[in-house]
């Protein structure tokens, strides 16, 4: 008779990693990934927005500050200071965003592959115990016929 399915063909439990690693959490598809890139992309193209409309914003500040005068000019440039502060802010803020992003989908495509990788193995490892089971019983089958023969060869 086989061994129950949660026993090896040794009749040994399996490794505890096995029971519970795969039970840890559902495996990753390839939709998902597909979405952790495209995320990664969308963060990638806000952050890219971010830099190209710096150039615009400081050529609109060069043309207010030929056309500003005394007051005006400390006004503009104490504006301008908390401006490229808080733009300087939200492009950290962005390429932070971008880089957990991008990090994200590239781990979750390595989980991926590995999740692909480990139930190939799996896969593998059952068979050969399939393989075991029968080599074992046709063992036992042969241990059988030649307690037979060695029966019938005493008797004789």
């Amino acid at each position: 008779a086989a061994p129950p399915a949660h026993r090896l063909a040794s009749g040994a439990a399996p490794p505890a990693h096995r029971r519970t690693a795969s039970a840890a959490r559902a495996a990753l598809s390839d939709e998902e990934v597909v979405r952790l890139k495209q995320d990664g992309d969308a963060a990638e193209a806000a952050l890219r927005r971010l830099i190209e409309e710096r150039p615009r914003e400081e050529e609109v500040f060069k043309e207010q500050v030929k056309a500003a005068t005394g007051e005006q000019l400390d006004a503009l440039l104490a504006s301008h200071l908390q401006q490229s502060q808080a733009r300087q802010a939200e492009y950290d803020a962005a390429l932070a965003v971008r880089d957990g992003k991008v990090r994200k989908a590239a781990l979750a495509e390595q989980l991926l592959m590995a999740e692909r990788d480990s139930l190939a193995k799996r896969a593998r490892a059952a068979a050969t115990e399939e393989r075991l089971r029968d080599e074992l019983h046709e063992c036992e089958v042969a241990a059988r016929a030649e307690a037979d023969c060695r029966a019938r060869f005493l008797a004789a």
